[in-house]
């Protein structure tokens, strides 16, 4: 049985790389394209759930031209920020999933920096799952065929699929991501231990068992070292609790690769990717 362990996204980039383009992510597609990008249906501004005044919505991306019949597989894009529902980047994050025969989904939350964003980020990433799990047959998507892709800060967030919480999915993978969020919990909080298994992936997988996603783990050699010793301290907690976790350095990658870094070797990460996603995806 597959398990897994991982999760998505602050695009602080390092320039550090003559490969490296200087962009606006808010303007700034993904390097690597699919045929029938563009023919995808997208259902725009679903509203999953609220949070005092603010309305929380999704945009979901279909094999075009129309909304299937079928029940698909589905991929749920998690961003290191908020209100990036209508960023290039995750606009063609969208089009790249339905251009493979998937739903990709990008939701919204709450996700202010420090100890409460953290909070409100998964409270909005457990409610939007829920719905999910809950509308699955409405929305064309195969509740048993899901996976979430978390990026850069948005790596905290990747306890929400380690645990369950919301639903189970089939995959877990994470780009450049926070994986250890042991800094967002204050030290003097009452129930530490028990806060840092609900909100720190690193200590999420070392409590998970064989009922954890699969999972994908993709490491920028050049990003910063300090997010890159917890993604290592994730991979060897989760090679501790013998969950099924795949990891792929990318030794001249840096954070944000996937729409900055235009080479050959980025768009190839991307690729290998898209086919993990796909075996994960398949049906068992």
């Amino acid at each position: 049985m597959h398990r897994a362990i991982s999760f998505v996204l602050v695009l602080s980039v390092a320039l550090c790389a003559s490969s490296v383009r200087a962009q606006d992510p808010r303007r700034t597609p993904v390097v690597y394209t699919a045929p029938a990008m563009d023919r995808a249906f997208v259902l725009k501004g679903e509203r999953f759930a609220a949070a005092g005044d603010t309305a929380l919505s999704f945009d979901a991306y279909y094999p075009g031209p129309e909304r299937p019949r079928e029940a698909l597989p589905a991929v749920v894009f998690v961003s290191g920020g908020e209100n990036v529902r209508d960023w290039a980047w995750y606009e063609s994050y969208g089009r790249l999933a339905a251009a493979h025969g998937w739903v990709g989904i990008v939701p919204d939350k709450r996700y202010f920096r420090g100890w409460e964003g953290t909070r409100a980020g998964r409270d909005d990433t457990v409610a939007f799952l829920e719905y999910l799990k809950a509308n699955a047959r409405e929305l064309g998507v195969d509740p048993g065929r899901v996976c979430v892709w978390v990026f850069s800060a948005g790596g905290r967030l990747a306890s929400v699929p380690l645990s369950g919480e919301g639903m189970p999915v089939a995959g877990l993978v994470a780009y450049y991501a926070v994986l250890d969020a042991s800094a967002q919990v204050p030290e003097d909080a009452a129930g530490r231990d028990a806060l840092l298994e609900r909100y720190s992936p690193v200590h999420a997988a070392a409590a998970a068992d064989s009922t954890a996603p699969r999972a994908l783990i993709v490491r920028a050699g050049l990003d910063s070292p300090g997010l890159n010793a917890g993604i290592d301290r994730f991979v060897a907690a989760a090679l501790e609790s013998n969950l099924d976790v795949e990891v792929i350095n990318f030794p001249a990658g840096v954070h944000g690769f996937d729409g900055y870094d235009g080479s050959d070797a980025s768009r190839g990460v991307l690729m290998r990717t898209f086919r993990w996603i796909a075996e994960a995806l398949a049906p068992r």
